[in-house]
């Protein structure tokens, strides 16, 4: 009597961190991912019958380490913290394709505009109508959903109402008249947004659509309506491509000064010129060495820049007693500034000190009497200047002068204190030292011909005072600001690049110098990855734009009031979210020049490449060759850069240098 054997698929699940212990632990995870990726392995499993259980329920600590597959989020103490995306993603497939629906084997379907698609489709036994789930299988899901406008013909689909969902984040929404054609038999539609993320074409007899729709939804399809827009994205992609790369002609020599011909070249861009930062004020406070371990490994992986403390109640939080180096008591947030200096030179960061001036985070025994006042502030620049002022290259002088309270001893009306503490800060620091004037984020949404903070930079440049750089901040600490914002009348990226080119107009360096995106609330993780995107794209692109830096890493690691935004790159326990994938793919991959080059017979080759620190290895007769090279500032008349290469030591690092170019 024949057997008949039954698969059946026991686990099955990805992880929401890349640290995970146990299976698919060697690609990069984040919840987003996850949650895409249990959303077509479950549609899977089901379109071929095979019952599957998903692993697991919550996440689990071994003596190994964490598994993180689990759809709750957990604690080190075993108890549930909140479900996960990819929680609400499986209550949604096991809500609608369960016992209520027959599943349909065969499911004819046309599709244009679109590779490789999955199909998955039932009949609702009462309602007689179909539910049809796709997406795009050409890759592994990612971080931010990047749809395309997908053609959809069902020659055998009934539906009356037909409506679109998106499985990931709950969305239900109606499909336009003139995106939808009912045939004679099924159905077409036009421009469905369909990407790596199933999404489902059920009939609002079946999934009714909510009277109310969420704020995040909302907020995103305008924020979408504006960025997308072809001209911005044009726009965009210009100003990188011109400002950000350069052509040149990379002429390889031998050690003995003669050109290398038909040699192939490894090139490979090991630092960016542009600076590309976070604040760093938690190095070293974490509770376990293992957050220290993991908060510095994501802090480099992405940055080059660093932010150090210098607020003055933390730098003095006793009169008298100052907290320059270690050791010192310690203070969250607020580690001594000489902890920074061998970290930044073993790592290659950059560093700048914040703020030497502002109205708020100052100690409590300062004076009211404002010439009491100054002369401490001098007394304040002496000491961090003898100290440091040689030691770190960027300083935010003043900070947020233009929300300056009345009430603080140094206002007046015309702010004149900015001028004087540039003046004074100027004297007692080098003369290559990068002086900044930091401002508030709506500065960043008034127009030029009206711009206060633009009309004070002109003002204090027009006097001879030494401001290097200008800094503006872009924080949302709330997600209820930050949608508010997305559908707003300023988040319009046509204007920003407008106004950051008039700033350009000072021939001064700009810097996002503070940004915080909130994860918090629906599809937090999604919507911060998103607008983190699109506005360091924006960003890298401006010509005037010299740096960027996300403010706090970690959850949890803002001052308590900001701590709800969730606005961290990673996660409380420094796992990555989406936010930082996106950063790490544009950082490290889109934005960094790996290229293998064939030399012709005078030993030269184009290269087209991103502005930074170059080093080229070339194999001629079995030996390895070995150079380095810098590409900064602006392109050259002729861009012809002559490498003289030499010898690679077994095992050691090369020697090479750049030749004046012929």
């Amino acid at each position: 009597m024949p057997r008949t054997t039954r698969a059946i698929q026991g686990e099955t699940g990805a992880p929401s961190t890349s640290d995970t212990f146990g299976a698919l632990r060697h690609r990069p995870w984040s919840e987003v991912t996850q949650a895409k990726w249990n959303l077509r392995r479950m549609l899977a499993h089901y379109a071929r019958d095979i019952p599957f259980n998903l692993f697991t329920l919550m996440e689990l600590r071994y003596p190994t380490g964490w598994n993180t597959k689990g759809l709750l989020r957990s604690d080190d103490e075993g108890r549930v913290v909140r479900p996960k995306p990819a929680y609400f993603a499986a209550q949604r497939v096991v809500t609608l394709f369960d016992g209520s629906v027959d599943r349909l084997a065969d499911c004819p379907v046309r599709i244009e505009g679109a590779a490789r698609p999955r199909v998955v489709a039932a009949r609702h036994r009462t309602a007689g109508r179909d539910l049809v789930a796709l997406w795009l299988g050409d890759a592994p899901p990612g971080e931010v959903d990047r749809p395309r406008p997908v053609g959809l013909t069902l020659p055998a689909a009934e539906f009356d109402e037909p409506v679109w969902v998106d499985l990931r984040t709950g969305d239900v929404r109606s499909i336009p008249s003139d995106c939808a054609e009912r045939l004679e038999r099924g159905w077409r539609f036009r421009d469905l947004p369909v990407g790596d993320s199933p999404v489902l074409i059920a009939d609002c007899a079946v999934v009714p659509i909510d009277p109310t729709v969420r704020p995040g939804a909302a907020a995103m399809d305008a924020h979408r309506a504006r960025w997308n827009n072809p001209e911005v994205r044009r726009r965009i992609e210009e100003g990188i491509r011109r400002h950000r790369q350069r052509t040149i002609t990379l002429r390889a020599l031998g050690p003995d000064g003669r050109p290398l011909a038909g040699a192939t070249v490894e090139v490979r861009q090991t630092s960016h010129e542009f600076l590309f930062g976070c604040n760093a004020f938690v190095l070293g406070q974490l509770p376990t060495p293992e957050l220290s371990r993991r908060y510095e490994s994501a802090f480099l992986r992405l940055f080059n820049f660093a932010t150090v403390p210098f607020y003055w109640k933390g730098t003095e939080p006793e009169r008298g007693r100052t907290r320059y180096e270690d050791p010192a008591p310690d203070i969250w947030r607020r580690p001594p500034p000489g902890r920074f200096l061998p970290w930044a030179a073993t790592n290659g960061l950059t560093l700048k000190g914040h703020p030497l001036l502002w109205h708020a985070y100052n100690p409590p025994w300062l004076p009211a009497d404002a010439a009491e006042l100054r002369a401490l502030f001098l007394r304040r620049f002496d000491e961090i200047s003898e100290r440091l002022a040689s030691r770190i290259p960027i300083w935010d002088v003043v900070n947020e002068s233009l929300i300056c309270p009345t009430n603080w001893p140094l206002y007046t009306a015309d702010l004149e204190y900015v001028a004087w503490a540039f003046g004074e800060v100027g004297r007692r620091w080098p003369p290559d030292a990068l002086l900044m004037i930091n401002e508030v984020t709506e500065l960043n949404f008034e127009p030029a011909d009206r711009n206060r903070y633009l009309a004070q930079v002109r003002c204090l440049r027009k006097r001879g005072l030494p401001v290097r750089g200008v800094g503006l901040q872009f924080h949302f600490f709330r997600r209820k600001a930050l949608d508010a914002h997305l559908v707003g009348p300023h988040n319009d990226p046509a204007a920003l690049l407008d106004l950051y080119e008039a700033f350009g107009r000072q021939r001064l360096p700009l810097f996002i110098t503070e940004i915080t995106f909130p994860s918090a609330g629906d599809d937090g993780d999604s919507v911060q990855a998103e607008v983190v995107e699109d506005h360091y794209r924006l960003w890298f692109s401006s010509p005037a734009m010299r740096g960027i830096t996300w403010w706090n890493l970690g959850d949890g690691t803002a001052v308590p009031r900001e701590n709800e935004a969730l606005g961290g790159l990673v996660d409380d326990r420094f796992h990555p979210k989406a936010a930082y994938r996106v950063l790490e793919r544009l950082i490290r991959d889109e934005w960094t020049t790996v290229a293998t080059l064939t030399t012709d017979t005078d030993g030269r080759a184009p290269l087209y490449d991103f502005h930074g620190r170059y080093r080229a290895r070339a194999s001629v007769g079995g030996v390895r060759l070995d150079a380095e090279f810098d590409l900064r500032g602006p392109p050259a008349s002729e861009d012809l850069i002559g490498l003289r290469f030499s010898p690679l030591p077994a095992g050691g690092q090369g020697g090479g240098e750049r030749e004046p170019s012929p």
